[in-house]
């Protein structure tokens, strides 16, 4: 049986980003979740970082770029989901302003 904190993250990570909700702060909502179980149970989640980084790329909305991430984070597999995160959101900040050009 989950626990309640197990339930939760599980929940968040099954829902998209909210309406008007940034990457960034999405990104960070699931970190802050997933350090807030990690904290009442180390053994709650299994491989953190690979499941982070992998339902922050299902969220991209443009197919293009979050192909690009997805061969990015195979090839740097050994990258913190904080670094990772980091080199993602400059990413999506560059073709954001890029795109208002």
């Amino acid at each position: 049986k989950m626990s309640l904190q197990a339930q939760k993250l599980s929940a968040r990570c099954n829902n998209d980003q909210k309406q008007g909700e940034s990457l960034q702060n999405y990104s960070l909502s699931l970190i802050k979740l997933l350090n807030k179980i990690l904290s009442k149970n180390e053994k709650a989640v299994f491989n953190f970082d690979e499941m982070l980084k992998d339902r922050f790329i299902e969220v991209i909305c443009d197919s293009s770029l979050r192909r690009e991430i997805r061969r990015f984070s195979f090839e740097e597999n050994s990258l913190s989901v904080g670094d990772f995160r980091q080199i993602i959101l400059h990413w999506t900040e560059i073709i954001r302003l890029s795109l208002s050009l």
